[in-house]
């Protein structure tokens, strides 16, 4: 996850520069650089390059091994484990394994924020009891890219809350080369070599079934960090 929202820092940077740019290069062809403010361009010069500056530190972070194919797994005892998924562990897994959900919830807020903010500090934005809301109701398109995110985080708190599925207790088996997880309504028993991935995050282990379809196991269930390693070790 660090490598992608690396990315998405290092290109909205690059954008917001290019944008940059091009209104400077229009300001010189029409002969109108006198009436440039650069007190607020260099301002978002130093947010553009803060953005690049947190892309690159996130890419070079990922770096580090956190997914991969498991290859030849067995366990020579059976582990199981018991456990109820809350709602902050099914929306990380969600995060994880759908790439456009990161674009909503992180590039998007910083789109609409940053349009509003040059807004604002070139005057096209007046903070008055009336010129306030006009400025703001043209403006209604950046405020949404803002508060889109936040009501998609209740549709999925609201579907999580109402889906007894979700929230119901789980047991996942790892016994020799398979894994059996067995719910109130459902078992299903697949070889472990046969998921598509096994991602490992600080508190999340995730299988991926196929690309986007996943179960996910938090840390807390082991009983030790001790356990959780040996888990780990076995797996990787």
């Amino acid at each position: 996850m660090k490598k992608i929202l690396g990315y998405i820092f290092l290109i909205a940077g690059g954008l917001f520069f290019l944008g940059q740019l091009l209104a400077l290069l229009s300001e010189y062809h029409n002969d109108r650089l006198i009436d440039y403010d650069y007190h607020i361009n260099l301002i978002f010069g130093f947010i553009n390059l803060a953005f690049v500056i947190i892309g690159l530190f996130l890419i070079k972070k990922s770096k580090s091994k956190t997914d991969f194919h498991p290859d030849n797994v067995f366990f020579d005892n059976s582990i199981e484990l018991n456990f109820q998924l809350e709602f902050i562990e099914y929306f990380k897994g969600l995060i994880i394994s759908l790439p456009l959900l990161k674009f909503i919830f992180i590039l998007l807020p910083i789109i609409g924020f940053i349009n509003l903010l040059s807004h604002w500090l070139s005057g096209e934005i007046v903070i008055e009891n009336v010129g306030l809301f006009e400025s703001l109701k043209e403006k209604i398109i950046f405020i949404l890219l803002i508060f889109f995110p936040v009501l998609l985080f209740w549709v999925f708190k609201r579907q999580f809350n109402s889906n007894e599925q979700l929230r119901e207790s789980i047991k996942y088996t790892f016994s020799n080369d398979l894994v059996k997880i067995e719910a109130s309504n459902s078992n299903s028993t697949l070889g472990i070599n046969d998921f598509y991935k096994i991602k490992i995050t600080d508190k999340l282990i995730i299988l991926f079934w196929s690309k986007y379809v996943i179960n996910v196991i938090p840390k807390r269930v082991f009983e030790s960090n001790e356990s959780y390693l040996q888990f780990i070790k076995k797996i990787n």
